[in-house]
């Protein structure tokens, strides 16, 4: 291949460090800067020229040095959700003389996330970690973090700027910066040689590594990008990735900094959810250089090609598509060159790379792609070589570590001034990747071919890469075998990659051999329970799941399965007489005819039919068939498709928050999906009081009764604890706007036990009840045993039989003001003195004012917002005033009472409510009242750590029952 190497006038002396890289912009480019289109992308963008960027970045490394959380030399974490404030604060980080540290973007499950933040922990010494208000609740949970806001260093940096403005230290000139002669300098003098960033690797597959790289390698890695491509101030740049990614910070940031070159950022969202935005923002913002994986590429394409009337576009500035991070794919590449050059790019402007965090990003590039590798007929793209005049050096190496020759496969080391030095405080790491000869071991199979080009053919560390993101296999199969699946042999289970022949990028292949016990209807289950693992592992289903016969999956003499020769048996279709896993097909291949995944919509609520008809309508399959059991799981939908399907739901309903992508994946079915949304506070159109949280088991089915507030998410942390057992839990009409509310006791009796007979036609029953929840058993247990049902079970968790004893005392705003002492930093005086001044004012500001007061812990355990201690206030005051005219009467047959601890305001001792009060149930129980200790106080008993023992004693009654 010939190399289009090129030379670039912009050439720095030695001893430049990234800071220098930023103030020389603002210099010699003031004109340019960086543009944040809005999320809605008809609207005007944001801009920040350069010499702002610097003045932003010093005004708050003063703020960081002044309120100590920056000395020079410290490392620093920041986290962010835009590349705005990612980019300025690593920028003012620098300015203090720090070392940023840009951490990746946190799982959405507690667990996991708080397991990352205690990896941080552990790697980073009890880092500091900058963030802003709103960020803060995804760093609460583990100790040893110093979590600083951004809105926090501002204020202190005011205060002492006004207490101190005589002092010799001052605060940069407010002058705009437009109107300064120069730039300052930051804090510290960085040495070239001196750590210059941390960058994270993907913590997926287990805990994250920190890349150590240097100012000089930073610079030298530009500068060989620079010169390979012919970078000029008058080439614009744009990313889309996240600003953590080395494909954004090294191949994007940094090097538009060194050419003085505009940058527009755009919101990974919006190309994640409208992929052929891609070529309207090139086209738009005159791009000259960018990335984007194959994957990307071949969905932007698809959906480019979808568009009934296509824009008119403009890619006549277009010179760099650096395509990597994945197996490129030439006819993927092909496609989408011809598309470029139509609207009027050059070809070959797809440059297929190779290159790692390690390694600054890319540093090989195939700067003829496709025509080359067209001309070679392959199927996957070369990666070209590296540029000539760097200090990069390739070697193709057997497993003794012997140099092979062209054209002969083998392990890619890498030597040179970008490689990096090591990670991060794991000293374990590095020694694994580096040769005792001073060589980088990459991890991947590549071969040269005839005429010096790079070939990456494989990986040698066993690396599943699904849409630019690494993943282990090992790490896969421990994740599917911990979740203890019916039916899977242990040891008996391997997984790869490979690629999907309805799409462009590669997918996870399982191969498995049931338990010998396990019948093919019950294959299926498992199937699905594995494909739930893969989901939840790296967030898109399965290509295959295989049931294979022992012989099929043979072992070695040490006992293990070659991934190897598995992968290239599945490949030739050697186990697709095995398959069994069913996938739904699109609309258009049905003729109107129902599969046999069809099933009616009748069984769903309102908001199910909502979801039902949005997933229909984003994917083209029809209704009925995702309708059934695990139609999701089985829709073969990738992250992508999702991120649609996730937008469209958040247009449709009036949420509070943003639907967690997590929630998405892990939902195998509308019934799962719609619970999940109710949990979030999505509002349906029609009421239904029925929220199904369990829909399978063999165990008798449980109606759970919510308390004074209406909601049934009290109930979501019991459903570990309950297994096996269909669950259906009520909620009050009220908790979402526009509901409305019950008018009397009557009302919401007579609609919840409608509900529970349209769910369950006939008996035996149970129910179990939270605080007034028990009396709505009591209550519906009476009904349904007058009409000749039984009962089995029905219970309530410290209640007494009359509730005005502590419901009808006290308003839902005097009962919160009285809780503030207990949970923030308020005394009895100063709490009172809070409902004095927010007396007169309505309800929405009260609870508006009212959410300010708790701590971020306290609002992460308790799901609150403003929107939601509204609701939750509207619908106790009515539920308050049924009670308050509620006398008890008649009986039940039997009735379970589980006893903790009274709160302060119901005015009696632990002994005295147990004995005085609960006690009382005896006169509304014919002859079977049952009484269980539970830990913990009224409102306590049902959160961790007494919710163990809490869960223990209701399932011992429940068995005691013969449930």
């Amino acid at each position: 291949m010939k190399e289009r190497q090129k030379t670039s006038p912009n050439i720095l002396p030695s001893g430049f460090t990234i800071w220098d890289l930023l103030d020389r912009a603002a210099q010699k480019h003031p004109q340019n800067g960086l543009i944040f289109p809005s999320h809605e992308l008809e609207q005007p963008p944001t801009t920040v020229s350069y010499p702002e960027l610097c003045f932003e970045a010093l005004k708050n490394g003063e703020a960081l040095r002044y309120s100590g959380t920056v000395a020079p030399g410290d490392i620093v974490t920041t986290y962010f959700d835009n590349h705005q404030e990612n980019i300025i604060w690593f920028w003012s980080i620098v300015a203090a003389g720090g070392i940023p540290a840009i951490l990746s973007p946190l799982a959405k499950d507690s667990k996991t996330r708080a397991a990352q933040l205690e990896h941080v922990i552990r790697l980073l010494q009890t880092p500091t970690i900058i963030t802003s208000k709103r960020m803060v609740l995804h760093l609460t949970g583990p100790e040893g973090l110093r979590v600083t806001t951004i809105e926090t260093l501002r204020e202190a940096a005011r205060s002492k700027k006004e207490t101190n403005g005589s002092t010799k230290r001052k605060m940069p000139s407010e002058e705009p910066p437009t109107k300064r002669n120069k730039s300052r300098t930051c804090e510290s003098d960085q040495a070239p040689n001196g750590l210059a960033v941390l960058l994270f690797t993907s913590g997926s597959t287990g805990p994250a590594k920190a890349v150590e790289l240097s100012h000089s390698q930073l610079i030298a890695s530009v500068q060989m990008k620079s010169a390979l491509h012919g970078v000029g101030p008058d080439m614009n740049f744009m990313s889309w990735v996240s600003f953590d990614h080395s494909a954004n910070f090294c191949e994007i940031h940094l090097n538009a900094l060194y050419s003085g070159s505009n940058q527009v950022h755009a919101a990974t969202a919006n190309m994640a959810t409208e992929p052929a935005s891609f070529f309207s923002i090139l086209s738009k913002h005159e791009i000259g250089y960018t990335f984007a994986p194959n994957f990307f590429l071949a969905a932007a394409f698809k959906a480019f090609r979808a568009q009934k009337e296509p824009p008119l576009l403009d890619f006549s500035k277009l010179s760099v598509i650096m395509t990597g991070g994945e197996a490129n794919k030439v006819s993927t590449i092909a496609a989408v060159d011809t598309l470029l050059v139509k609207y009027g790019a050059s070809p070959n402007t797809i440059k297929s790379s190779y290159g790692l965090s390690e390694t600054c990003s890319a540093c090989f590039y195939n700067t003829e792609c496709p025509t080359y590798d067209l001309m070679k007929d392959y199927i996957f793209a070369s990666v070209g070589r590296h540029a000539r005049d760097s200090s990069l050096e390739l070697r193709i190496v057997d497993e003794c570590g012997r140099k092979q020759a062209p054209g002969v496969t083998g392990a890619i080391h890498l030597r040179g001034e970008i490689v990096f030095r090591g990670y991060f405080n794991d000293n374990n790491a590095t020694d694994a990747c580096m040769t005792s000869d001073g060589w980088f071991d990459t991890g991947d199979i590549g071969v040269v071919d005839e005429n010096g080009n790079l070939r990456i053919v494989g990986r040698s560390k066993e690396v599943i890469i699904i849409n630019g993101n690494k993943y282990s296999s090992f790490d896969l199969e421990h994740a599917i075998e911990s979740r203890v699946i019916k039916g899977l042999t242990p040891s008996y289970i391997a997984t790869f990659s490979s690629l999907d022949p309805s799409g462009e990028s590669e997918s996870v292949v399982v191969l498995l051999n049931p338990a010998d016990h396990i019948v093919d209807a019950a294959v299926q289950d498992t199937i699905d329970a594995i494909n739930m693992a893969v989901i939840v592992f790296c967030s898109k289903p399965a290509l295959s799941i295989i049931p294979l016969p022992k012989d099929q999956m043979p072992k070695s003499t040490i006992g293990k399965l070659s991934r190897r020769m598995l992968k290239q048996s599945f490949e030739a279709g050697l186990f697709d007489q095995y398959r069994t896993q069913k996938r739904l097909e699109p609309a258009y291949g049905h003729n109107g005819e129902e599969n046999q995944e069809s099933k009616s919509l009748n069984h769903l609520s309102p908001l199910g039919r909502q979801v039902a008809e949005i997933f229909s309508r984003e994917t083209g399959i029809p209704q009925q068939n995702v309708a059934g059991d695990n139609a999701l799981l089985r829709s073969g939908l990738d992250s992508l498709g999702y991120m649609r399907i996730k937008k469209s739901l958040e247009g449709a309903f009036h949420i509070y928050q943003e639907i967690p992508m997590g929630m998405l994946l892990r939902s195998a079915s509308i019934q799962e999906l719609e619970t999940s949304l109710l949990s979030i506070g999505t509002a349906p159109l029609e009421y239904d009081p029925i929220v199904p949280l369990s829909l399978h088991g063999s165990k008798q089915p449980l109606f759970l009764l919510h308390p004074g507030s209406g909601e049934f998410l009290c109930w979501m942390r019991f459903l570990p604890f309950l297994p096996d057992r269909p669950i259906y839990a009520l909620r009050a009409r009220g908790v979402y706007e526009g509901e409305g509310s019950f008018s009397d006791l009557e009302e919401m009796l007579s609609c919840y036990l409608e509900a529970i007979k349209r769910t369950q036609p006939h008996g035996p029953y149970a129910m179990l009840g939270y605080c007034l929840g028990g009396m709505i058993a009591f209550e519906l247990v009476k009904r349904l045993e007058a009409l000749g049902d039984e009962v089995l079970f029905v219970g309530g968790i410290d209640n007494p039989p009359d509730l005005k004893l502590i419901m009808g005392r006290l308003q839902f705003r005097t009962l919160m003001i009285d809780l503030l002492p207990e949970f923030t930093s308020y005394t009895r005086e100063e709490a009172d003195d809070f409902g004095l001044q927010t007396a007169h004012k309505s309800d929405k500001e009260f609870f508006h004012e009212l959410y300010t007061k708790f701590s971020p812990e306290f609002l992460e355990a308790m799901d609150l917002t403003p929107a939601r201690l509204a609701a939750l206030g509207r619908v106790e005051n009515s539920m308050r005033l049924m009670t308050s005219t509620y006398t008890p009467s008649g009986s039940v047959s039997k009735y379970d009472c589980f006893c903790a601890d009274p709160m302060p305001h119901f005015n009696a001792s632990p002994e005295e409510w147990r004995k005085d009060v609960l006690a009382t149930w005896r006169e509304y129980c014919e002859s079977d009242v049952r009484y269980h200790d539970v830990d913990g106080n009224h409102s306590t008993t049902m959160k961790e750590p007494h919710l163990r023992v809490t869960q223990a004693k209701i399932n011992e009654a429940l068995v005691a029952r013969g449930i």
